[in-house]
């Protein structure tokens, strides 16, 4: 140093090692994975390293005419949850934002920033790393858990419903037993009795009582879903038409009935009177939600699902046809939305409503492999929507009719085996007044014993299908084996729908739902005599 003044040569050296300095910083910068950006206060770029050119897209000479607002998405703010944007001490930020590139590309950015002297200026340095990947491993975990939590809940909804069809079925079959004792020995007091006669009355009101019964047990049946299907191709366009006419005759005239059908809806394969009366509640429904009137509108059309997407109350791909219900009532209430097809759940008053209607609906549209779901509600009025499967015109019945047999004898003489004692005893004295000869078993061992040493004078077996110690399928195959000819007819409080199925296609003659009227129990009995007695 002379005079106080740096020397050529001492000047030379500093210049050196700011260049050097300089190239070591450039190194560590570019040698850095994440973007990094040194701008001023107010915004232009004064440094950044390699890595935020070739992310970006774009040169060091456009860059150094940049600001990171020609970096920011602002229509993608939304993207970034106001939770990461947060402000530390001392200037330094941590937050999330949305940046494109040169070419357009989409890139989330988290950003780490904190003041710094460059060049003896206030700077800013910026940290910039993409988290693109991230934010979409982060969505698929979301959606993921979202549609875990739906399947877990759908799952435990099923399970309720199962669970309380199985109470409700149960209790229909009991119902339907005790139903069948009182409306047969009604029946018998009714020959017994002259039409002038107090009892004669009183044994039609008991009738009548047990055909109320019978509707209300048939519901439990429908929403446990262990009625007997009656399975035929149709339109629900027929369906719908059936049950528009229903309708005219039942509600208000104030309301309006509208209808949009598609002249070209595939076919379905349903029972027709099931269907009818899952549409009808649901119709029953939307009327009763406008007490002032309104527009009821049904509509009709064809949907086809294609890969995986899911639908209406969880319907997957395939060929769908759809009956859109709308109205313009005063629509469902939030907190009753997820209760709505929960059985005996009702907001009628007292004595106007069973809150069987859209749990009925529901068990049946899910018997037929359908899907139903509230589509829309407020306060313009609520939607629901039914998804049945398309079946091809031609498709066959489920059931198939037995196959007829001549008949030997003119007599009948039949074996009837059941549980119950009194439903026992009122079978017996009903058939016997019909002129049947009747032996009758409470036990499926005890029944089969007595078939083996007498079938030759037994021409039909009714075997109830709930029984203890021998269930009535291991009573049905073990006659089988005594008899493959044996004519059984079916007979219980309800059906389980798959062993009742494996029965008749195994050669049971037909099935009978308890209760039942004497009359009709005999001229099924008749026929089979005539045109299927044993060979």
């Amino acid at each position: 140093m002379k005079d106080g003044k740096p020397t050529y040569e001492e000047l030379k050296a500093q210049a050196a090692e700011l260049r050097l300095n300089e190239e070591r910083h450039r190194n560590i910068l570019n040698s850095m994975n994440d973007a990094v950006f040194v701008r001023l206060p107010e915004g232009r770029f004064l440094e950044f390293n390699q890595v935020a050119c070739e992310r970006y897209g774009y040169s060091r000479d456009e860059l150094l005419q940049m600001t990171p607002m020609d970096l920011d998405v602002p229509e993608h703010a939304a993207m970034v949850p106001a939770r990461t944007r947060m402000i530390l001490e001392n200037g330094k930020a941590i937050f999330e934002t949305v940046h494109r590139t040169k070419d357009g590309k989409i890139i989330h950015a988290e950003i780490s920033s904190r003041p710094i002297i460059y060049n003896r200026k206030q700077a800013i340095l910026s940290i910039v790393r993409d988290v693109s990947e991230r934010k979409l491993m982060q969505k698929n975990l979301e959606e993921a858990k979202a549609e875990l939590e739906k399947t877990t809940e759908q799952l435990l909804h099923a399970q309720k419903m199962e669970a309380i069809g199985n109470l409700a079925g149960g209790m229909a079959h009991e119902f339907n037993n005790i139903i069948a004792t009182i409306s047969g020995t009604a029946e018998m007091l009714l020959r017994i009795t002259g039409p002038a006669t107090a009892g004669h009355s009183k044994a039609e009101q008991i009738l009548k009582s047990c055909r109320r019964a019978k509707a209300l047990t048939s519901k439990l049946l429908t929403f446990a879903r262990k009625e007997k299907l009656r399975i035929k191709t149709t339109s629900l366009n027929v369906i719908i038409a059936e049950v528009v006419e229903i309708l005219k005759g039942t509600i208000s005239k104030n309301i309006r009935i509208e209808t949009e059908l598609s002249a070209d809806t595939w076919h379905v394969a349903v029972d027709a009177n099931q269907m009818i009366q899952a549409l009808l509640n649901v119709c029953i429904n939307a009327c009763d939600a406008m007490p002032d009137g309104g527009l009821l509108k049904i509509q009709s059309q064809n949907i086809e699902r294609g890969g995986k997407q899911t639908g209406a109350g969880g319907a997957g791909p395939g060929r769908f046809c759809a009956v859109t219900v709308s109205d313009t009532g005063k629509g469902i209430d939030k907190d009753i939305r997820e209760k709505i097809f929960d059985p005996f759940f009702t907001t009628k008053e007292r004595n106007k409503g069973s809150g069987l209607g859209l749990s009925i609906s529901h068990g049946i549209v899910r018997a037929h492999d359908g899907f139903i779901r509230l589509e829309r509600t407020g306060k313009n009025g609520t939607t629901f929507k039914i998804l049945m499967p398309a079946a091809e015109p031609d498709a066959p019945s489920s059931e198939t009719a037995p196959e007829e047999k001549p008949s030997k004898k003119a007599g009948g003489r039949i074996l009837v085996i059941d549980d119950d004692r009194d439903f026992l005893q009122m079978a017996q004295e009903a058939l016997e007044m019909e002129g049947f000869d009747v032996t009758v078993s409470q036990s499926g061992r005890e029944a089969v014993e007595k078939y083996g040493k007498h079938m030759d004078e037994i021409d039909i077996v009714v075997l109830d299908m709930m029984m203890p110690e021998m269930s009535g399928s291991d009573v049905f195959h073990s006659l089988r084996e005594i008899n493959p000819s044996v004519n059984v007819v079916l007979c219980s409080g309800y059906s389980i729908e798959g062993a009742a199925t494996h029965l008749l296609n195994d050669g049971a003659l037909s099935f009978i739902q308890k209760p039942f009227d004497i009359s009709e129990l005999s001229e099924a009995f008749s026929k089979i005599l005539r045109g299927g007695g044993k060979e």
